[in-house]
């Protein structure tokens, strides 16, 4: 190994060790600390103009509400961690935008686990 290689390695071993360092002190839930949950945006969608949740859902409000009572009257329910209309909202943003998982929980500020159930 020359001495490039070499500072590559030194510098990698440096790297991954910070992230071992980071990894260790940083509990996975708390990570997701947005004043907007994922609930929050959901409701503020609901809230403001028509055409916004149409925009980020893919869906009127109408519709969302509609399936909404379609998913209740079917069983569906709140979860432990996620209502009901969080839970739709989750589904279609995902759905609309094809963004990746680890943006999904940055969106909804739920971890990985909650995101792909």
């Amino acid at each position: 190994m020359d001495g490039q290689d070499q500072q590559v390695a030194s510098i990698l071993r440096a790297i991954r060790a910070v992230a071992q360092r980071l990894a260790s002190t940083q509990p996975p839930h708390e990570i997701y600390t947005s004043i907007l949950t994922g609930s929050g945006w959901v409701q503020e969608l609901l809230m403001d103009r028509p055409d916004r949740i149409r925009c980020a859902l893919g869906v009127h409000k109408e519709v969302f509400l509609v399936l909404i009572e379609i998913l209740s009257g079917a069983g569906y329910q709140d979860s432990e961690d996620v209502p009901l209309v969080e839970q739709l909202a989750i589904f279609l943003y995902g759905s609309v935008t094809g963004l990746p998982t680890r943006l999904m929980c940055e969106r909804f500020q739920h971890p990985n686990d909650i995101i792909t159930k």
